[in-house]
């Protein structure tokens, strides 16, 4: 055991190369688009629900947990130190602020010339965003991770990692119950409760009932990494296993008709977790341009609401696309984002700095 200015906690395993990470983190953006241009609609239900509601909701847990591992690597080396935290948070920020300025013509200025409603309305209403629920609707992610490390830091700085899981956990069940079991919440009698965290800040999709868990389980890996070793075949059998439990369980949220919306799943948990273990465990040693395939799968994520913009505001309502407009604006957000991540990758390191 290592004491790191805090709880004792083992310390991790130095030295690894994560460039199956990179990988994964670029497959997981384009699984982001999946579910923000939802190309089987009109098509196919029983494949979107397959696509956006299954394969897709991975995504994000995942970006959670690799920022979790790295933050707290990065804690186990130096220790909590409030510095730690503060750079981190401040990089956070910066990316926050530049992303929301980028996307402000079209969620502030473009409501305040095309709506009828007041614009003081619409500026407290998009003021209300920034600070709760994410200036532009894949934004809140930033905002989300920040609440996420913050918590992370400050209860394992005094507790144990494992009574801070047990309270994420927690905290996982009752944003479940506002999410895809919203339902079963109103008939268990929790619905008003919900209805008011709703209004005063936004949906359980959050830091704190979201990703914290995830964050956790990146933390947790980081001081478990070097022991955590499954042969490739059990990490993809206890893989497999979960993942049709976690099916099963997305077939049945939307059979019964149980979801607000469908980002947190109980399954999702096992299954994104194990997805990440088998990355870190693959050793990869394809011959690629890791660096590359991080700063595309960073860019992607932040960009692609600007060509979803575009398409939605000229493109959608053209007859000829029929019933694949959908599947053509998957496409035309795909290519959009991976050329403009090519062009954004020979920017100044300082100003991809600020930006991803």
């Amino acid at each position: 055991m290592k004491k790191i200015s805090g709880k004792c906690i083992d310390a991790p395993v130095t030295g690894v190369g994560y460039n199956s990470i990179d990988l994964l983190k670029f497959f997981c953006a384009i699984l982001v688009l999946f579910i923000h241009t939802q190309p089987l609609q009109n098509i196919s239900a029983f494949g979107e629900l397959v696509l956006v509601n299954f394969l897709a909701r991975i995504a994000v847990p995942v970006f959670f947990i690799t920022s979790g591992f790295f933050f707290y690597k990065k804690i186990l080396r130096e220790g909590f130190k409030i510095n730690v935290l503060g750079s981190y948070l401040r990089r956070l920020l910066i990316v926050y602020v530049v992303w929301t300025v980028i996307y402000l013509p079209y969620d502030l200025l473009y409501p305040l010339f095309s709506s009828h409603d007041e614009g003081q309305k619409l500026a407290l209403s998009y003021l209300w965003r920034v600070f709760f629920t994410g200036s532009h609707f894949h934004l809140w992610y930033l905002p989300g991770l920040m609440t996420a490390v913050t918590l992370l830091f400050v209860l394992c700085k005094y507790l144990n990692l494992k009574i801070v899981g047990i309270i994420f956990f927690v905290l996982y069940l009752v944003g479940l119950m506002g999410d895809s079991y919203f339902e079963l919440a109103k008939q268990i009698g929790a619905g008003t409760f919900f209805y008011k965290l709703f209004f005063y800040v936004g949906p359980t999709r959050s830091g704190l009932f979201f990703g914290a868990i995830y964050v956790f389980f990146g933390a947790w890996f980081a001081t478990k990494e070097k022991q955590f070793r499954l042969r490739n075949r059990g990490i993809i059998l206890l893989t497999s296993v979960f993942a049709v439990v976690y099916f099963a369980e997305v077939i049945a949220i939307s059979e019964y008709g149980l979801a607000r919306d469908r980002n947190m799943t109980l399954f999702l948990l096992p299954v994104s977790f194990m997805v990440f273990v088998m990355a870190v465990s693959s050793g990869l040693k394809f011959d690629l341009n890791y660096l590359r395939l991080r700063e595309y799968s960073s860019f992607i994520y932040f960009f692609h609401g600007i060509p979803i913009i575009v398409f939605d505001l000229f493109l959608m309502q053209l007859p000829v696309f029929g019933d694949y407009r959908y599947l053509i604006r998957f496409f035309f957000v795909l290519v959009a984002s991976l050329v403009f991540a090519g062009i954004f990758y020979g920017w100044d390191d300082r100003i991809k700095k600020r930006m991803i």
